[in-house]
């Protein structure tokens, strides 16, 4: 699957976008394991896109005590004070947002995004993704954006089916609202 993706007349950066099944459970996600590290004050990389069930590893690279937590609801967690040149681990076994924090330094911040299913990406520039390997059958496209996470402005998924072969999906996403064009 293939596409583009326009968020209010420009194409989309920094954005996600992910597949739902609509006729199965979501399929088991090989184990995923990613680590970020707090450097110069900094979690990095900012943003994360893990699978559910992915183990993700909070190293500490500066020379100060650090913390890792989030009151997402779906993944809260706290991970205590992590000294300078150690790390810990949790796994998120939830899908959604996880806004990431510091509780020793509080301007210090960043984002985990945590996908339903294998397909998903990080749209880094113009407006393009491609979704590999997706078996034919019905789905909902999703898009998540950092800067647009609030309920009012999240859009509901579009029904799309995958054949064989390439399909072309284009959307729009204008104010709250996510629309397909004709590629």
């Amino acid at each position: 699957m293939q596409g583009r993706l326009i968020i209010d007349g420009s194409p989309a950066e920094g954005v996600v976008v992910y597949l739902r099944d609509l006729n199965k459970p979501p399929a088991p996600v090989p184990p995923m394991s990613i680590t970020i590290r707090a450097e110069k004050f900094k979690f990095k990389p900012k943003l994360s896109l893990v699978t559910v069930g992915a183990t993700v590893t909070f190293q500490n690279n500066d020379f100060e005590v650090h913390n890792a937590k989030s009151d997402s609801p779906e993944n809260a967690f706290d991970l205590g004070m992590i000294a300078a040149g150690t790390s810990k681990k949790t796994v998120f076994k939830n899908p959604g947002a996880i806004d990431l924090r510091c509780r020793v330094h509080s301007d210090m911040g960043g984002m985990i995004f945590v996908a339903p299913s294998p397909f998903f990406m990080l749209i880094e520039y113009d407006g393009r993704f491609e979704l590999s390997g997706v078996p034919p059958g019905d789905y909902e496209i999703h898009v998540w954006h950092p800067q647009r996470d609030t309920t009012d402005q999240k859009p509901k998924g579009i029904a799309v089916r995958v054949g064989p072969g390439i399909t072309t999906v284009n959307l729009d996403w204008t104010g709250n609202a996510l629309t397909r064009k004709n590629p």
